[in-house]
């Protein structure tokens, strides 16, 4: 009874169409020259999937877990990078990348804000030029590095080795960067060392000279802006 109700309904409603003129939908042609209704046009009313399918439920899990993996809006990543204090030379970078989930990811892990992105958006943009960045070895690298207490600027070279070698493990990387723990009384005693040898070519440039020599024992160890002080007190 509902069906002829409809059906009525329809009749009607295309009787009255006719006064107006041809319905705009899609007409099968006739031998006779006449046309007959074959569809409706694409629209609200035909669109897939096809209206007469059972709708298929989506789980709401499943929604948040898609909605969670959407790049996060424009004006909110510009925000941030204010925020971190981002260098205007590396923002449309890290934009254009959608890497800032990246950086903020840095960030909660400890990592000083501008240091992210100047890690992020200069130095692994150097070594890898047009390359992808390999978000995940990021962070790994970054964890092993914090896991073996190592100062962080150690770590920021091993995120860029890490890119450049992505095939490394982590006790490769320190291999290729030629780590060996070292105390810092062992540090101190190779300044002590290097600096009554009394062979430094330019006074001037005795501190740099000497960390160059003492920087490959230190590295990893010790921040080497600590163990410059070391070297300018040895020095003096």
């Amino acid at each position: 009874e509902a069906d002829m109700k409809t059906a009525i309904e329809t009749v009607a409603e295309r009787c009255r169409l006719a006064f107006v003129g041809v319905p705009n939908e899609t007409r099968k042609g006739l031998p006779d020259g006449t046309t007959v209704f074959e569809r409706v046009l694409p629209g609200p009313d035909r669109m897939y999937p096809d209206t007469d399918s059972s709708p298929i439920p989506i789980e709401e899990e499943t929604i948040d877990a898609i909605r969670a993996r959407l790049p996060q809006p424009l004006s909110d990543a510009q925000q941030r990078l204010d925020t971190w204090g981002a260098p205007l030379d590396l923002r449309s970078y890290l934009l254009r990348r959608n890497l800032c989930a990246l950086v903020a990811e840095l960030v909660a892990s400890g990592m000083d804000s501008r240091a992210a992105t100047t890690l992020v958006g200069h130095r692994v943009r150097r070594a890898l030029g047009d390359r992808e960045v390999d978000t995940r070895r990021v962070v790994w690298a970054v964890a092993e590095g914090r896991r073996l207490a190592m100062p962080d600027d150690a770590v920021r070279d091993l995120v860029v080795l890490a890119q450049l070698e992505p095939s490394d493990a982590f006790d490769g990387l320190l291999a290729r960067a030629a780590y060996r723990k070292a105390s810092e009384k062992e540090i101190r005693i190779a300044i002590r060392r290097e600096v009554a040898k009394g062979d430094v070519r330019s006074p001037a440039g005795a501190v740099r000279e000497l960390m160059g020599r003492v920087r490959p024992l230190a590295w990893g160890n010790v921040a080497l802006c600590t163990v410059a002080k070391w070297v300018e007190e040895a020095v003096r």
